[in-house]
């Protein structure tokens, strides 16, 4: 309550196809209601370049999942797509 902004950088803790997707499907909805109902009046995610053009990961099609939850969501949102590092 309060926050002018949400800033999402979960990551799941499994990298299974059917496991992250879950996990960012849920997530991102519980986010998104939960900032609707808090009044926040922006959304950002921390994504990862080229995210839109890779497809063979299921890693990659979750986290561009995520990005279509936040984009359809009705709220003003910021995707940060950075390169990956370790």
């Amino acid at each position: 309550q309060g926050a002018n902004v949400l800033v999402d950088v979960t990551n799941a803790p499994s990298f299974a196809d059917d496991a992250v997707m879950a996990f960012f499907r849920s997530s991102t909805e519980h986010l998104v209601s939960a900032a609707k109902a808090a009044g926040v009046s922006h959304f950002v995610a921390l994504s990862i370049v080229g995210i839109d053009r890779i497809e063979g990961s299921g890693y990659m099609r979750a986290k561009r999942a995520q990005e279509q939850l936040i984009e359809a969501s009705g709220l003003p949102y910021t995707l940060v797509r950075a390169t990956q590092f370790f």
